[in-house]
């Protein structure tokens, strides 16, 4: 009942997010909207501004609720590029590692229990290039958070690891969004970012750690 608890809580968390117009709150073209009320607020409560965007980007991460290209956006613009890339590092990797171990928690036993001979050969390889695979789903975010984070916890992966390859894998983009919060006011759209040139960087620094790996092998 406890793991049906923990499910039921992050569904319940999620819905009262978009009921509560959360994902319109956190849009860019509303942070761009208040973004003066937010320099104001930082000016005058430093640590406290710090703080809160430390737990609101580590509560986003762990339930994979929309807004954090946004947040560290205007973290970019209000804090400076290093303490926003900082921040949001640490937060997005925390809050990735509670999902992990909520995930892991709750169905990983279950899960194993019913399809033990299936997942053989999933943990098998996980436990081989697991590291690898992370780091490119990080890189390249083809599939949404919460099914790389609550999913990864369903497999034998450890937890050191999948924190080190998340925080890793996830800064190069952090850091290109934070570094976009000084030209906050001309962004229509995070997507104004990936020039053809960017995307095809990106691209070639994910695969290119799985490339040396075959190569090795």
């Amino acid at each position: 009942m406890k793991r049906y608890a923990v499910v039921a809580l992050l569904l319940a968390t999620a819905v009262a997010f978009f009921a509560a117009g959360g994902h319109e709150i956190l849009s860019l073209d509303s942070l761009k909207a208040h973004r003066a009320e937010a320099e104001n607020f930082y000016r005058g409560n430093p640590l406290l501004a710090l703080g809160g965007f430390f737990l609101l980007y580590l509560a986003l991460a762990t339930v994979a609720l929309p807004g954090g290209v946004p947040l560290i956006i205007l973290a970019g613009a209000l804090f400076g590029v290093l303490p926003a890339v900082l921040l949001v590092s640490f937060a997005a990797s925390i809050g990735a590692l509670c999902a992990f171990l909520l995930g892991r928690y709750a169905l990983r036993d279950w899960l194993e229990r019913r399809y033990e001979r299936q997942l053989v050969k999933l943990n098998r390889e996980i436990d081989r290039n697991g590291a690898y695979y992370l780091f490119m789903l990080r890189f390249v975010p083809v599939f949404p958070l919460f099914l790389i984070n609550f999913g990864m916890g369903l497999t034998r992966m450890r937890a050191w690891t999948f924190y080190w390859v998340s925080q890793l894998g996830m800064l190069p983009g952090q850091i290109l969004f934070a570094t976009a919060g000084s030209h906050l006011a001309g962004l229509e759209s995070p997507l104004d970012l990936f020039s053809p040139g960017v995307v095809t960087v990106l691209l070639l620094i994910a695969v290119l750690p799985l490339a040396v790996r075959m190569a090795r092998r």
